[in-house]
């Protein structure tokens, strides 16, 4: 995956079709396995481990596509995660 900064400094990542996407953007961006993994900072197959074990935000099917989680989702579980083990923001 493409990444890059806008005039304003905001990250941009850019989807396997289309246009590039702000990564903070709309509650509605929807990330595979392997855009979680980059995010994270683990691997795609460590990822599908922790879905497995219900370690992870839960994902939504999307007929067509598979699996992808919800960028929102995701960051709120890592801001709760910081939150239980006293990490500085």
């Amino acid at each position: 995956m493409k990444t890059g900064y806008d005039r304003a400094g905001s990250l941009l990542t850019a989807p396997a079709k289309g246009g590039a996407k702000q990564a903070g953007g709309s509650s509605s961006a929807l990330l595979r396995a392997a855009e979680v993994a980059e995010l994270i900072g683990s691997t795609e197959a460590q990822v599908r481990n922790m879905r497995a074990r219900g370690q992870l935000p839960p994902p939504i099917k999307v007929p067509g596509l598979g699996v992808r989680w919800r960028r929102t989702d995701l960051e709120k579980w890592l801001a709760q995660l910081g939150e239980r083990h006293g990490a500085v923001g």
